[in-house]
């Protein structure tokens, strides 16, 4: 199938997608479906075929390049590149670039301790010293009290620029010194624009 819910309003995509689930639950065939939107891959998909645009080595025109194979949790939880982990999960994943210096990793905004076992990885790896970048989904970015108080060194503070309320929960578009940094909260009020947050990003 090659987009088939591709020209339907937002409500009724939601509904024919169910159907498409249910279908191929009885019928039990193995089907090739095509989409450029990542909730129907996440939400109808046994394995995932994730692919990007790439210029053509013969010069003419671009090709498709697969970036990851997987389950829907594999390439949500563990993409093997930026591309993936950018193109999976909504809101987008936010990247920063940052530097590894000893046990933290260090941006403009940030000086934050890295957990034991990523820091063995990365220097297993050989990025000490070197520029890496840092991504979190915005919806691991932690705002409780009780949190920031049993890990204070993991503190960062963001102002609000916009904040979205969605019903059971707000999307919070903050500024980080220079960057931006997007947020997914389970908040039912509306927050105030150059409001400032204390945000885990462990």
């Amino acid at each position: 199938m090659d987009e088939p819910l591709s020209n339907l309003d937002a409500k009724l995509r939601v509904s024919m997608r169910a159907e498409i689930a249910k279908i191929h639950r009885r019928i039990g065939a193995t089907t090739i479906y095509v989409t450029h939107d990542q909730t129907e891959a996440m939400t109808l998909a046994d394995r995932i075929v994730i692919m990007s645009a790439t210029k053509n080595p013969a010069g003419t025109g671009t090709i498709g390049r697969v970036e990851q194979i997987g389950t829907p949790q594999e390439v949500y939880k563990n993409p093997v590149n930026k591309f993936v982990a950018g193109f999976i999960g909504s809101p987008a994943m936010n990247f920063i670039n940052v530097k590894l210096i000893g046990d933290h990793i260090v941006g403009d905004a940030f000086n934050l301790k890295v957990p034991e076992g990523a820091l063995k990885v990365l220097r297993d790896k050989g990025y000490e010293g070197k520029e890496l970048i840092f991504g979190i989904r915005p919806e691991d970015v932690n705002a409780e009290a009780a949190f920031l108080e049993t890990f204070p060194e993991s503190v960062v503070k963001a102002t609000i620029s916009v904040s979205e309320l969605l019903g059971s929960e707000s999307h919070l578009y903050c500024k980080l010194v220079k960057m931006n940094l997007l947020l997914k909260l389970m908040l039912v009020t509306t927050c105030k624009q150059v409001q400032q947050l204390n945000l885990d990003l462990t």
